[in-house]
């Protein structure tokens, strides 16, 4: 369609006639329309017709001529630019938070299956460290503690994260605990 009225222009009349005519043609009405001060009858010379200027409707592009024709049959366009019929309820934005949390779950999928550096490695183990570390602190009875007490286990809680707990106000129950200086 695009093809054939690239050209093109219509000329609608309060009939509901549509006359479909070159752009030149129609800029030439437009003009005699605006220019007049009474009704008049206007000659479209690429038709061979004389029209009276009191019956025309308006002058649209065919695009806009498509959206008024849509209108008429009840349709309407959402926020979203899609037409929707007469009483059809817009599921457009649903649609495109659907899209959203695809595409994020598809960015959060990749990002955790991309290889990680050495130093990213090392940063994930040392976030896990502290948050272990605060529940060894804050609960006596963690599972976690058993690794932490002295001459039993393998692991040992850096003074710095006792500081920073009890800097919050927190007291921490460290008897028993093998406590590591931190290196800087």
């Amino acid at each position: 369609m695009k093809e054939l009225t690239e050209n093109k222009m219509v000329i609608v009349m309060k009939s509901a006639l549509t006359i479909w005519v070159g752009k030149e043609t129609a800029e030439r009405a437009q003009e005699a329309l605006v220019a007049q001060n009474g009704h008049r009858f206007i000659r479209i010379a690429e038709l061979e017709e004389t029209i009276n200027s009191a019956e025309i409707e308006g002058i649209y592009t065919p695009e806009r001529y498509d959206e008024l024709q849509r209108i008429k049959g009840g349709e309407y366009k959402c926020i979203w630019g899609k037409w929707h019929k007469r009483k059809e309820i817009c599921e457009c934005m649903k649609k495109s938070i659907i899209r959203t949390k695809e595409k994020e779950k598809e960015r959060v999928r990749n990002e955790e299956n991309r290889v990680r550096t050495p130093d990213e490695k090392k940063s994930a183990l040392n976030i896990m460290r502290k948050i272990e570390e605060m529940s060894i602190l804050k609960n006596k009875n963690s599972i976690f503690r058993m690794k932490y007490l002295k001459g039993f286990g393998t692991k040992s809680i850096r003074r710095s994260s006792i500081v920073k707990w009890q800097e919050n106000g927190q007291k921490a129950d460290v008897n028993d605990l093998s406590i590591e200086e931190d290196v800087l």
